[in-house]
């Protein structure tokens, strides 16, 4: 009998899906079930080059997949917050793995169960999953002023697979995954994610994959990689969609304080300015890409100056 290698626990507690990875006898570390699969294997969305990360340097996501597999050798997998070293004898397989999570993302549906059962059978996936209903105990009420909170007994149910297809569950449920290799680490996050009806889309900002239920949301919940914030109080640190918000507002007030100054100063062809920038506020209007947020930017800071 195999020896579990690794336990994947993945629950919704309602306002948040929460992923965490145990490797046996290494420790716990926490991953987002939403973003991770499209994070697998790409060395390059972790380095920086100089001030800039790579993924400005891209037209899509796409180029640094087809940039890394000619120099990658897959010795350690870096998609997690940890890196976890990859065995010599599972490699094939989960370079195929990865691949193949790789073209599920591009798919214009929801991958099926009949896709998954073959996703299983092609890279002879073991994964074992138990489906753990968590629950306050009644008693709960009665003993919440008097217990410390990590003491309040817990009821737990278990649920069939079947089960949990039929009543769509997800919320307040825990999903166990006893996994015997990384490979099945990976397929206990792409069921989790199939069964519940997730979809797979690019965040309009930083160009990677996501999960989601609804398609109409534009952003993923990475911190942007786009980094030179300019002012103080926009530190690297935001949300896609924030960090959106904030560029453009930061770039729409250099644009108007330019114009203003190109006004004052008869020397500067304001028209000119004006038929210049608008290709460019529209374009990240429409497309708030990197590499369009970019460009605007050395436009109006290295193009175009201040007082000159």
């Amino acid at each position: 009998m195999q020896d579990v290698i690794f336990q994947v626990i993945i629950n919704n507690d309602g306002n948040k899906l929460n992923g965490y990875l145990t490797e046996i006898d290494k420790g716990r570390q926490v991953f987002n079930p939403l973003n991770v699969l499209a994070d697998l294997s790409s060395p390059n969305l972790r380095m920086e080059i100089g001030n800039e990360y790579s993924a400005l340097m891209a037209n899509s996501i796409e180029e640094l997949w087809e940039d890394t597999s000619d120099v990658y050798d897959y010795s350690v997998e870096c998609g997690f917050e940890h890196l976890i070293k990859i065995q010599d004898n599972e490699r094939d397989l989960y370079v195929r793995c990865v691949k193949d999570i790789r073209k599920i993302m591009k798919l214009d549906h929801t991958i099926t169960y009949q896709e998954l059962e073959l996703f299983k059978t092609y890279l002879d996936i073991t994964t074992q999953v138990t489906i753990i209903n968590r629950k306050e105990n009644p008693l709960h009420k009665i003993i919440k002023g008097i217990l410390p909170t990590d003491t309040v007994p817990i009821s737990y149910g278990y649920y069939s697979l079947e089960e949990a297809f039929k009543q769509r569950l997800e919320n307040n449920i825990i999903y166990l995954y006893d996994c015997f290799s990384l490979r099945d680490v990976i397929f206990a996050i792409l069921h989790y994610l199939t069964i519940h009806d997730y979809k797979f889309t690019k965040c309009m900002h930083c160009g990677r994959y996501f999960a989601t239920k609804n398609l109409k949301q534009k952003y993923c919940k990475r911190t942007s990689p786009y980094i030179n914030y300019k002012e103080e109080n926009l530190k690297p640190d935001k949300e896609c969609e924030e960090a959106v918000r904030l560029i453009q507002k930061r770039l729409r007030e250099r644009r108007i304080n330019l114009y203003k100054d190109y006004n004052e100063n008869n020397d500067k062809d304001d028209q000119k300015f004006l038929n210049e920038y608008r290709p460019y506020e529209d374009e990240i209007k429409k497309y708030p890409t990197l590499k369009n947020l970019r460009k605007y930017e050395y436009f109006l800071y290295h193009e175009n100056k201040l007082g000159k």
